[in-house]
């Protein structure tokens, strides 16, 4: 069931970051995510869904509004979106996405923004953004510094 997350959803959201970490490189660090998720959950301009059950977090939408740095605009970016591999092919990540965009027109924001950056599937992604009304914008290019952390993470 999606509903909002809350603080003490924490633990079942960093399980669920634990397996994203899995599926698209070792970059979690825990620690510091709980303490801003314990930090922001509840906060007006944070959106955060997720469809928890008994058995844990199967996906989230995290997301916050923003204002941006040159232009005149406030715009609403997705932060983390991800569904535990077991649970892809359903309506949970489509319901999450209308979710945040109805959040983010509510809130008056000039943009929102949704990324596909974790190399799990960008395809499949950037198929359900569009398929959504979202727009294809720009590009990103990705540069590993410390090739260590990003050996395992494919974009």
């Amino acid at each position: 069931m999606i509903r909002d997350l809350t603080v003490e959803d924490v633990p079942a959201i960093i399980a669920l970051a634990r397996v994203m970490s899995e599926e698209a490189g070792p970059l979690l660090h825990a620690e510091r995510t709980s303490y801003i998720l314990s930090s922001i959950l509840g906060l007006d301009t944070v959106f955060a869904q997720g469809d928890v059950r008994e058995d844990g977090c199967r996906s989230m939408l995290i997301g916050e509004i923003s204002e941006h740095p040159f232009l005149n605009a406030v715009f609403a970016q997705e932060l983390v979106i991800y569904t535990h591999p077991d649970y892809r092919g359903g309506i949970g990540a489509v319901r999450l996405i209308k979710n945040f965009t109805s959040w983010a027109e509510e809130k008056n924001v000039d943009y929102i923004k949704l990324e596909a950056t974790a190399g799990i599937n960008n395809d499949r992604a950037s198929k359900l953004f569009s398929r959504l009304g979202y727009n294809s914008a720009g590009f990103l290019a990705f540069y590993p510094v410390r090739g260590e952390l990003w050996a395992q993470h494919q974009l």
